[in-house]
């Protein structure tokens, strides 16, 4: 999965079982052995099944084919799909996808029993993902410290909790921090917002590109 990128075109092959023949879709976002999803032509896969086993995925990578074995999944409706990795032959990606949005972060430091030394600290994130987030330039995080956050992701009523740990900050003194403790409901629902909002960015390219072929 470290060789795929997001936007990239692969070619699905979901094999005899299926009633749907091979055919190509866009790679929105990925994270660990899962890669969300788009047909590149919705007609091809009307007739796939919730949930198929033993699919092919194949796309180019330095002039080599690769080729990954795993399930296709159907979430909501034929054009939000999902391929995980069944096989065991894949390396993950350094990252997961992320999406660059600002959203509200609580953040408390914690003791090592998890309970809450000092007072909530109100942030802002740069960027979020399944596998961290980066938080806008604050000098009250520093360190490696193991802190609790609680950010809001928009239309939810309900913040999204975990534990950070800061990391590094970067050139502009944006700071790091990666998810110790992230809870699987929490993280299908990060996964679930970042894909959503990069299939919602790639629609719109898509769109661009369909109006210049027009006036072309």
């Amino acid at each position: 999965m470290h060789r795929l990128t997001e936007n990239q075109i692969v070619h699905i092959s979901p094999g005899p079982e299926s009633r749907v023949s091979g055919f190509e879709c866009y790679v929105v976002a990925i994270d660990g052995d899962r890669a969300w999803l788009a047909p590149v032509r919705r007609v091809d896969v009307l007739w796939l099944p919730e949930r198929l086993r033993n699919v092919l995925m194949l796309f180019a990578w330095r002039r080599q084919t690769v080729l990954l074995k795993g399930v296709l999944s159907a979430h909501d409706g034929p054009e939000d799909l999902s391929f995980r990795v069944s096989d065991g032959i894949f390396m993950p990606r350094a990252r997961s996808s992320r999406v660059g949005v600002t959203v509200p972060a609580v953040i408390t430091e914690i003791d090592g029993a998890g309970r809450r030394v000092g007072q909530a600290l109100e942030a802002q994130t740069h960027d979020i993902g399944p596998d961290g987030i980066l938080l806008e330039p604050d000098e009250r995080f520093a360190g490696r410290a193991v802190m609790s956050v609680a950010l809001t992701l928009p239309e939810d009523t309900e913040p999204l909790r975990a534990r950070i740990r800061l990391g590094d900050r970067d050139d502009d003194g944006r700071v790091a921090a990666t998810f110790v403790e992230l809870p699987d409901d929490e993280r299908a629902r990060l996964r679930a917002f970042v894909a959503g909002h990069l299939r919602w960015r790639l629609k719109l390219l898509r769109s661009a590109q369909e109006l210049g072929d027009d006036r072309d």
